[in-house]
């Protein structure tokens, strides 16, 4: 992209009330797969600023499906030298697997705050992605054992549940065994 947040403070109301007034933003997206499965564990959202006074800047993002429904959030809290920078807001993968709805995402809600927490700019709806299905992202991890009863015997279809960042069930084998995915 070519269209930068320009983060010098320039008196004057911006769009949402502040008092000061900011430019535009750059982004790029791209699914990140960080361990080699083959599934992103990250969207990753650049977002690029124009600095003009060295500092710590955070920049806060909520991503919604093409539906219009809250999928993810995330922001980045870090320090930038002067000139165009880069802040990823980098949006887990399994929170958006576990949403379960494939298509754009959009980025909205994205805010800008310098080192005092003072606003500098907010985009209502700053972006749409491409189209990603939601099972190419990261999903939960398995959980793998076995059920028996007090004498140390296996028990045969007996119902387990696991619930958490990831959830499901399963039904042991004839060994007791199970695993959920």
């Amino acid at each position: 992209g070519n269209n930068l947040w320009n983060i010098t403070k320039t008196a004057g109301i911006n769009i949402i009330g502040g008092s000061y007034i900011a430019g535009n933003y750059w982004h790029d997206y791209n699914g990140v797969d960080t361990n080699g499965d083959g599934l992103y564990n990250y969207l990753t959202v650049e977002v690029g600023i124009n600095v003009t006074t060295a500092g710590y800047y955070t920049v806060t993002g909520w991503l919604y499906d093409s539906e219009g429904n809250y999928t993810a959030f995330t922001s980045n809290h870090t320090y930038l030298d002067v000139g165009e920078r880069t802040i990823n807001l980098n949006f887990d993968g399994m929170t958006i697997y576990e949403h379960g709805i494939s298509g754009q995402f959009n980025l909205s809600h994205l805010m800008l705050q310098d080192e005092n927490d003072e606003l500098i700019d907010y985009r209502e709806h700053a972006y749409d992605t491409s189209s990603y299905n939601y099972m190419d992202f990261q999903r939960g991890g398995q959980i793998r054992g076995f059920v028996t009863d007090i004498n140390g015997t296996p028990v045969y279809n007996a119902y387990v549940s696991a619930s958490g960042p990831s959830y499901g069930s399963a039904t042991t084998d004839i060994n007791g065994s199970y695993t959920i995915s």
